[in-house]
């Protein structure tokens, strides 16, 4: 992750403050909890989801309650934030679904921060290739990316005073108030 996304102190820290301070933060597609510390000198709690027990094992090792969680499968856990950082392009054709079950989930909020500028759209075929390697999730290539306009396509529909939406870097980060938005 490290090597795709280099330093990201600045990036997570749009997304800490994205999130509030004192929230119950879900991590879903937790990784390498790169998130927790930032939300943790907030005053936050943490908990890290992933579905690859490596990232989850990492956490636990930092002390960070982790969990194993397909969130494919399963249902979302509660908590005042729900958040994802860098994985939504996982779940696309079925990322507007995602977002739906995080408001629903979520008691306060939800913060995504999703790159809009990406290595896998890159017009040199080396840094395609790397890119798709080193995002693959259990073996799945995921060819999407999104651009800032698919990401703004995909919030189309939900009222826009519920939604605020900041550029960090290559990322798109998105706070979507869970009451206005009406889950």
């Amino acid at each position: 992750m490290r090597l795709l996304y280099g330093d990201r102190s600045e990036h997570l820290g749009v997304v800490a403050a994205a999130i509030g301070r004192d929230a119950d933060v879900v991590d879903l597609c937790c990784g390498d909890c790169a998130l927790a510390p930032f939300v943790l000198a907030h005053g936050c709690t943490y908990r890290g989801y992933d579905v690859n027990r490596t990232f989850v094992e990492h956490g636990r090792r930092l002390g960070l309650e982790t969990y194993v969680l397909d969130v494919r499968a399963e249902d979302l856990p509660a908590g005042d934030v729900l958040s994802l950082v860098g994985s939504l392009y996982q779940f696309i054709p079925d990322d507007r679904r995602l977002v739906d079950r995080m408001l629903h989930s979520a008691k306060h909020a939800v913060v995504v921060s999703e790159p809009v500028v990406n290595w896998q759209s890159s017009k040199l075929p080396v840094a395609r290739s790397l890119a798709q390697r080193l995002t693959r999730v259990d073996g799945r290539a995921f060819p999407y990316r999104h651009t800032e306009q698919t990401l703004r396509d995909l919030l189309a529909g939900l009222p826009k005073d519920a939604v605020a939406l900041r550029r960090a870097g290559r990322d798109l980060v998105i706070a979507i108030d869970s009451a206005r938005a009406g889950s």
